[in-house]
């Protein structure tokens, strides 16, 4: 992620509160985040392998989710 965007300390602050709450969650439906790095204007982001890919890329391949879809995703 490139923090050079950011124009604000609330923002940031918002982006560290983020990635703090990441490292708490643990669910096997949740990406687990493992480390996290800030280098310069970049942080790196350690996290597991998503095989299947995830959702906001299932989304953008097929443009839209129908109700049941939908229904399976967010349970």
């Amino acid at each position: 992620m490139n923090l050079k965007p950011i124009t604000n300390n609330k923002e940031l602050n918002s982006i560290e509160r983020e990635i703090r709450v990441h490292f708490t969650l643990k669910h096997p439906h949740i990406i687990k985040l493992y480390d996290c790095l800030i280098e310069k204007e970049l942080v790196y982001m350690i996290m597991e392998w998503a095989e299947n890919g995830n959702v906001y890329s299932h989304l953008f391949k097929k443009g839209y989710l129908n109700e049941n879809e939908s229904f399976k995703y967010f349970l």
